[in-house]
């Protein structure tokens, strides 16, 4: 895009395997998680708002694939390196991704444990699975199956389709406010939602479910174009 002589690139990799539980907001992934976290060898649930970003990006033709493929192989790494020594840590028992939901004697040990170049050898070892939680990445599994090849279990839930137009047309007051993380674009100066490319009139002229709907149709429209 800008430079077509330089390819970004990371050969090397901390990760040995990434579970990613996905699906639309609201479709029952933090029910799965928790479940899947119990597994040998799985990690703490965590949110990866960086890869999001990366395929949402890739998606609107905004970034190389060489750039997007490279920085998510970069934050996968991170996310573990971070959480093998309770580097990051939440610790707000509410929440999905709370230590407390999960073994809140072993991160409060890894925090008090040596850190750094140490962590190398025991993810060496330990081979460790990172457990990513995500949404609505299943148009970019193409990009995020070159990042990350044989190490990436992806899993896609999904919710019975009236329900998810429900729960879809409420995600939008989410989507549409200034707590959402997601990639958005302007366009004949106006601001649209990622998942709204190329279908800008549709999203501008329709009621609330009716963008619910044409959401859902353009996630699934992406496996058979």
């Amino acid at each position: 895009m800008l430079n077509n002589v330089v390819r970004i690139s990371r050969k090397q990799q901390l990760l040995h395997k990434v579970v990613m539980v996905n699906g639309f907001p609201g479709c029952g992934k933090t029910m799965l998680s928790p479940i899947i976290a119990t597994f040998d060898h799985v990690e703490i649930m965590q949110f990866a708002f960086l890869i999001e970003q990366m395929c949402e990006l890739w998606g609107i033709n905004r970034i190389d694939s060489d750039v997007a493929e490279s920085m998510i192989k970069m934050n996968a790494d991170l996310l573990l390196y971070n959480v093998m020594m309770g580097r990051q840590t939440n610790c707000r028992p509410s929440d999905q991704s709370s230590i407390f939901k999960h073994k809140p004697i072993e991160h409060i040990r890894r925090m008090l444990s040596p850190g750094d170049k140490s962590i190398l050898k025991i993810i060496q070892e330990k081979k460790p699975i990172l457990h990513l939680t995500t949404h609505m990445l299943l148009p970019a599994t193409p990009l995020l199956f070159n990042a990350l090849e044989d190490k990436l279990i992806f899993i896609e839930l999904v919710r019975h389709p009236l329900y998810m137009i429900i729960q879809q047309e409420k995600n939008f007051e989410m989507f549409d406010g200034p707590r959402n993380q997601h990639t958005r674009f302007m366009r004949d100066e106006k601001e649209h939602n990622f998942f709204s490319y190329g279908r800008e009139m549709k999203f501008d002229t329709g009621n609330s479910f009716e963008k619910a709907i044409h959401s859902i149709d353009w996630y699934y429209s992406k496996l058979f174009s």
